[in-house]
């Protein structure tokens, strides 16, 4: 974009989104109405950035066209009398945001008068476009502003609260998460130390947004997203007991020291130079694999993957969620309720899929969602906005392959291909992480990474292997030493999450300071801030019924004036976890379906009916 004072051609050129006049063809100091209008012009300099340069001005969009002359104007000319946008008007739909769930809501409102033909003429006509396609494109962005206009998100460095240094070290396998183990005295319980991840999944994790931690440089070393649309973490050792995944048992002290997930995957090797953040070395590899025997690519022990992919477009539910998958992947599903911990040496523990390890499969989670949007049609300018006004659910699957290929990270990269979310490039990139569980495909991926280091397998290595392997097809990554390992394996359903085995009020060594409290502006509320916790300050969250004397101790982030927690009363299910209707007494948002709890006496809903 051109700045102000520059010569343009176009509107579309200036930075601003308006020229100072015709004449001077200069662009005006007038800032843009808004972030919405700036993406159409964007929009439409990608377009034109196509065109000849002595056709620009044929080629402007006549939504752009038309965008100019109303906002001269200051009115709408009506293409289709007596249809929606006469006036100003408002919808609200329960559906994911996309061209076809808006402009059957809009339709849907329409009066007896309308002339629209159909649906489709309606909102072309509404948006401005020439098409079809054009009208597609338009709602595309309106919908992408609408998640990024939205108040319903939540930062992935308030899920531990302890800072980029935490995370990046948990992230590359450290931290007393990864490395303490459970005591038959009681101390250092995973459940207790980890508390706040079981609160971040019963609420904001299941509805809330959650970035992506690109910024945390073990997890992305570039700072510049993941490459390959997929992330995935790889576990080594298994720290809890009682939970029916890995071989971690009781007592502690003599059953639980060194042991293993459950196997899924093996490992091939690592070029450390891909997480030199994880790894704290810049350069260096490990193998994984006994190059002369392809029956033996499985030396490194047990292992657990798992991962997550995305589609390229930022308001497909798999890219929206991504930092609500990798939470539910790496802290609640596989550390908090499996005990799965520890990195290989070399790489990271969980990272973007390439600065991980070589690996040969990885389970995998997908993401449906519930969402609800409103959009605004404003008459004057003729405009139309949204916003992601609440997402309701998120639920946490077993990823759906090709092929009939469920729970498997590269069937599901494969399946967005198939349906044009991801272009293939990127799965033949994933393929040189992911390499297949075929039996040799490990031992090939270690000889072309080493022949890249000047190091060739020699003939009669070559030979022997050939030999010992006896051409089997696939390799059977299990290990039979523990009975109690149950996840995972290509093809199979991602089981049940195992269900919370370690009782959160427990008694244990750990206390919390006092925390400080704060006073919001604007309201009489006390609002009660954690002081900085650490590894020698935490304790469980505590359930309904238990005392208290702050609501960040219990669960429902609630502590009655009995001085007892409160139930958990916000998007929960069962018996004792409905929301609370409109007009119903409440404490506050999280109590209410609407997430509105106001008015005096404080309603859900803002107003006793």
């Amino acid at each position: 974009f051109v700045q102000a004072g520059v010569s343009c051609v176009i509107i579309a050129a200036c930075a601003s989104g308006a020229s100072s006049s015709t004449s001077s063809n200069s662009c005006a100091l007038s800032p843009i109405e808004s972030k919405t209008k700036m993406k159409y012009f964007r929009s439409a300099l990608a377009t034109l950035a196509l065109a000849p340069a002595a056709a620009v001005g044929q080629k402007l969009p006549s939504y752009l066209r038309s965008k100019q002359q109303k906002r001269t104007t200051g009115g709408r000319s009506l293409v289709l009398a007596g249809c929606p946008g006469e006036e100003d008007f408002s919808v609200t739909f329960s559906k994911h945001c996309n061209y076809i769930n808006l402009r059957d809501k809009i339709f849907s409102i329409k009066s007896s008068s309308c002339t629209a033909a159909d649906a489709d003429s309606l909102i072309i006509d509404l948006v401005g476009a020439a098409s079809r396609e054009e009208a597609e494109a338009i709602v595309t962005g309106l919908c992408e502003d609408a998640y990024a206009n939205s108040n319903e998100t939540f930062a992935f460095s308030e899920i531990t609260r302890k800072g980029n240094e935490f995370d990046n070290e948990y992230y590359s396998g450290g931290t007393y998460w990864n490395y303490e183990i459970q005591t038959d005295s009681g101390k250092n319980i995973l459940k207790n130390d980890a508390s706040r991840v079981r609160r971040i999944y019963n609420y904001e994790a299941q509805h809330k947004m959650i970035d992506l931690p690109t910024y945390l440089e073990s997890f992305d070393p570039e700072g510049n997203d993941c490459d390959h649309n997929a992330a995935f973490c790889c576990w080594v050792q298994d720290r809890q007991a009682g939970d029916n995944n890995g071989n971690c048992n009781t007592p502690y002290d003599s059953q639980c020291i060194d042991k293993d997930p459950g196997d899924n995957a093996n490992f091939c090797y690592t070029d450390h130079s891909r997480s030199t953040p994880a790894s704290h070395v810049s350069g260096g590899f490990s193998l994984f694999s006994d190059v002369t025997n392809d029956s033996r690519e499985n030396i490194e022990g047990p292992i657990h993957c798992h991962g997550f992919a995305w589609a390229d477009d930022v308001t497909d539910v798999s890219n929206v969620y991504r930092g609500n998958n990798l939470f539910f992947v790496s802290m609640y599903d596989h550390m908090h309720q499996r005990g799965y911990v520890r990195n290989a040496p070399g790489s990271a523990m969980c990272g973007c899929a390439e600065n991980m390890a070589v690996v040969t499969r990885a389970d995998c989670t997908e993401i449906s969602a519930a969402e609800t949007f409103k959009f605004d049609y404003d008459s004057a300018s003729a405009t139309v906005s949204g916003v992601l006004t609440q997402v309701r659910d998120l639920n946490f699957n077993s990823c759906q392959g090709a092929n009939n290929r469920n729970n498997d990270l590269e069937a599901y990269m494969q399946r967005l291909v198939n349906e044009g979310r991801v272009p293939q490039e990127k799965l033949d990139s994933l393929r040189e992480t992911l390499v297949g569980a075929t039996r040799g495909n490990c031992n090939r991926a270690v000889e072309s990474f080493m022949a890249t280091k000047g190091y060739v397998k020699s003939a009669a290595s070559m030979a022997a292997g050939d030999a010992e392997s006896g051409g089997e097809p696939v390799v059977e990554a299990i290990d039979i030493t523990y009975d109690k390992a149950s996840e995972g394996g290509d093809g199979a359903n991602m089981p049940e999450v195992p269900s919370d085995t370690a009782d959160g009020s427990e008694t244990v060594a750990k206390t919390k300071p006092e925390p400080v409290e704060e006073v919001s502006e604007g309201t009489d509320e006390t609002v009660v801030t954690p002081a900085e916790a650490s590894a020698e300050t935490e304790t469980g969250l505590k359930d309904a019924g238990e005392s208290c004397s702050h609501k960040w101790e219990c669960m429902s982030n609630s502590c009655l004036g009995s001085g007892v927690c409160g139930k958990m009363t916000a998007f929960t299910t069962g018996a004792e976890g409905e929301c609370v209707a409109e007009g119903v007494s409440c404490n506050s948002n999280m109590n209410c379906c609407s997430n509105l709890c106001g008015g005096k006496p404080r309603v859900c809903g803002g107003a006793r009916m």
